[in-house]
């Protein structure tokens, strides 16, 4: 815990040792300011910062609020912060703020069992309910993107991507689902090897990632892959995409290595569902083509067939790969790894 003390007309900002402690720093490294406050402060928190030392600032009252800041190494830590007095003349603030990092990373961990739980129940087909997976593991653990991996012979495959702002993960959508990744390359590829979940704290450090390019063209920094076990056989890696460093301890790799297991076990008993789908050489051919922008006439044109073969192809495709269009066909097969 640090205390803070805020003298509002002179727009002086006093700190105890503990909270530069707090921030990762030694006692008097930095001259506090509301600014470095701010400019500290976790990007997604920033907005409610400012509006809080508004509010202070315009004559507010005790409150209690709580915040995330990135330290200086690029760790994140979950801040509350307690304003216990209010001085009017001359007008001071005096607060406390607590580190809560381990006990949101505890709460954290039983929401993300409850969520797997409830999307693993509600289970449809790996492309329908893989989304939701990952959506429910990404979320409770502070992630904003993701991707299902299935080992497809010697190299991994996307079957399934999700994301919480299509304009920040576009790029990596893309990049993804356009790409296979062999045994032991990259993040996704050293997890399916080590059969254990591995992170990786920056992108910078990991030269196969970076060459993926996904994660720093997003805008994301961080990542962590989650192999899914049964009997030391990998069934599928889910990698995750965060802003920040995923946050490393052994009460995450213990729950996530059980979380693994859990879907080791669950998917398993679905191995049809993860098996590539079988498409004709006629079929593929027709996908080939429709990658490249033709229209369905031209297709017939270039395969010597009649526009309704090219029809029946097309419809038939949609049915084994469920999608309901031509766009949508392409998009999957590109993901599963049936066409480059």
């Amino acid at each position: 815990m640090g205390s803070w003390e805020w003298l509002v007309d002179a727009d002086e900002l006093i700190w105890s040792d503990n909270h530069f402690r707090l921030y990762g720093m030694a006692p008097g490294q930095v001259e506090p300011t509301m600014d470095f406050v701010i400019e500290n402060t976790h990007r997604d928190d920033q907005r409610l910062m400012r509006s809080e030392i508004e509010r202070v600032r315009a004559g507010g009252g005790a409150q209690v609020f709580g915040y995330r800041i990135i330290r200086r190494d690029g760790e994140v830590r979950d801040l509350r912060s307690t304003i216990a007095e209010v001085e009017v003349n001359p007008r001071r603030v005096i607060g406390y703020v607590q580190d809560i990092t381990e006990r949101r990373s505890a709460e954290r961990t039983s929401d993300t069992h409850i969520a797997v739980a409830e999307a693993l129940g509600r289970w449809e087909s790996l492309e329908q309910s893989g989304p939701k997976l990952l959506r429910a593991l990404g979320e409770g653990m502070g992630f904003v993107a993701g991707a299902v991996w299935i080992p497809n012979a010697e190299f991994l495959v996307v079957r399934a991507f999700w994301h919480t702002n299509a304009a920040e993960t576009s790029g990596l959508e893309t990049f993804a689902t356009a790409h296979r990744v062999p045994r032991g390359l990259g993040l996704p590829g050293r997890a399916w090897v080590l059969r254990e979940p591995t992170i990786l704290a920056n992108a910078f450090d990991d030269a196969a990632f970076g060459e993926r390019g996904a994660a720093t063209l997003a805008g994301l920094r961080g990542a962590m892959a989650l192999p899914a076990v049964k009997e030391e056989q990998v069934l599928a890696v889910l990698e995750f995409y965060s802003r920040d460093r995923p946050p490393p301890g052994d009460r995450l790799m213990r729950s996530l290595t059980g979380i693994g297991h859990e879907l080791g076990h669950f998917l398993d008993r679905r191995r049809h569902d993860l098996d590539p789908v079988a498409l004709t050489s006629r079929q593929l051919e027709v996908l080939r083509l429709a990658s490249r922008g033709h229209s369905a006439p031209q297709i017939a044109t270039e395969m010597m067939v009649s526009h309704e073969t090219v029809k029946t192809h097309l419809k038939h495709i949609y049915l084994r790969l469920d999608v309901n269009d031509r766009a949508a066909a392409v998009a999957q097969a590109l993901r599963m790894g049936l066409i480059e």
